[in-house]
């Protein structure tokens, strides 16, 4: 079965102020990092904004960051200091679920696999992504990209992307990711001839790829960002197969190195993946 369907608007909401801190609502007038910006952490492991453990964001759950932007970098700060409980805060309560469900569990378990994975990231690596999706209200898509040693091995431009959700007034990481993406035909570090290229991919675990052009409904689609700028729709081609989406994005791509990262948001679930190539 082929099917080619019509992908929404790959553009994404920036609000100029910062959310009110005491106001688990609001959905409006975030404010989002620049694209390479560098997010100092604080001492207790949050970026700029981020509150202490005395200002939950319901009651119950610590606030994470104001700004889709710091989420990473909270994390990331977080996972230097060894502490377990903020990063527990930054996930959404569907991963605090499913990789707690309480904080000593996380501790003794994912904690370790995200200092191992995330946390060999510096905490100074620059912002590389962080947009709010239009028309899914509170998600937003974060990476950032910097070189990196994890389990022996030296890395320049990794990527490391991320799906975000604001809940009880607060951007947390959402780990729980429904669909993996597969068959990478721009391999992570590869090396591309520059100028015009095709970078697909295959986006598994699609059990209802809807009937037509526009069944994905508001909001949902394929979002492709390089060097964090929106690929246009009409750039992304869809064909699906055995349940897979099988993606192809055109890009124009100078001399140099590159940071690719997609978005997918469908039937309720999302999913992020980015990687860097070299052009020459």
């Amino acid at each position: 079965m082929k099917l080619v369907l019509v992908l929404l608007a790959a553009g994404a909401l920036s609000g100029a102020a910062a959310c009110d801190p005491d106001d688990s609502d609001v959905t409006e007038g975030r404010s989002t990092a620049t694209a390479g910006e560098t997010v100092e952490p604080t001492e207790a492991g949050g970026g700029g904004g981020t509150p202490t453990a005395d200002e939950p964001g319901d009651g119950s759950v610590r606030r994470c960051a104001d700004d889709p932007g710091r989420v990473i970098p909270a994390i990331l700060g977080a996972l230097d200091a060894g502490d377990a409980d903020y990063v527990f805060s930054c996930l959404t309560e569907q991963s605090r679920q499913t990789y707690g469900p309480d904080v000593d569990t996380f501790a003794s378990g994912t904690f370790n696999e995200l200092a191992a994975g995330l946390g060999s990231f510096s905490n100074e690596t620059p912002v590389a992504l962080a947009e709010e999706i239009e028309g899914l209200d509170g998600v937003a898509v974060a990476a950032i990209a910097g070189d990196r040693e994890v389990e022996g091995e030296s890395e320049e431009n990794a990527v490391y992307a991320g799906v975000l959700l604001f809940e009880d007034g607060s951007w947390r990481l959402h780990l729980d990711e429904d669909y993996e993406f597969t068959n990478l035909g721009t391999e992570p570090f590869g090396l591309l001839p520059s100028g015009p290229l095709a970078i697909t991919f295959d986006i598994a675990g699609v059990e209802d790829p809807g009937e037509g052009p526009g069944s994905l409904g508001e909001g949902e689609g394929i979002y492709a960002f390089l060097d964090g700028e929106a690929v246009a729709p009409g750039r992304i081609s869809v064909g699906y197969t055995d349940g897979s989406f099988n993606v192809s994005v055109s890009a124009d791509a100078d001399a140099g190195p590159h940071v690719f990262i997609v978005f997918f948001a469908h039937d309720g679930g999302y999913a992020a993946h980015g990687w860097s190539f070299t052009a020459e």
